[in-house]
């Protein structure tokens, strides 16, 4: 849904750019799904933006105040840090009533200004340790 929407309107803002968007939601490790332009009259027009997309299937569409949550990864967040302003979140509801796209620009800055959110919930642990530690368990 998203990557279509990206292709249409770089598509509508130059043509030729069109191929500058890029879908990587297969892709693991990058930190967003589609990479495409600013695209906005009057800025660097073809300068890189970094897209990560959050989906939920609801029966209703959102209220006018959205409360909302989702998990990042800890590489989304790393390219978050990253790409500062140039990174979005599109948070995608698809509903009975239709499809409603809420977009969050640079979350980083979202949090630090206290607008969001953002608690680590998980800690990946990693050790290398000589087999001879290795206590066998007997029942």
């Amino acid at each position: 849904i998203v990557f279509k929407k990206e292709k249409q309107r770089v598509k509508e803002f130059n043509e030729r750019l069109v191929n500058k968007v890029i879908y990587f939601g297969k892709q693991r490790g990058l930190g967003y799904d589609i990479s495409s332009i600013m695209a906005v009259r009057g800025s660097c027009a073809e300068h890189a933006i970094y897209i990560e997309v959050k989906s939920t299937k609801r029966v209703t569409k959102p209220a006018n105040v959205i409360r909302d949550q989702f998990d990042l990864t800890r590489n989304e967040w790393v390219a978050a840090e990253q790409h500062k302003d140039n990174y979005f979140i599109f948070r995608v509801y698809i509903t009975n009533e239709g499809i409603f796209i809420l977009i969050k620009r640079n979350p980083v800055a979202l949090k630090n200004k206290g607008i969001i959110y953002v608690e680590p919930l998980k800690y990946h642990v990693e050790f290398n340790e000589k087999n001879e530690r290795l206590i066998k368990w007997v029942n």
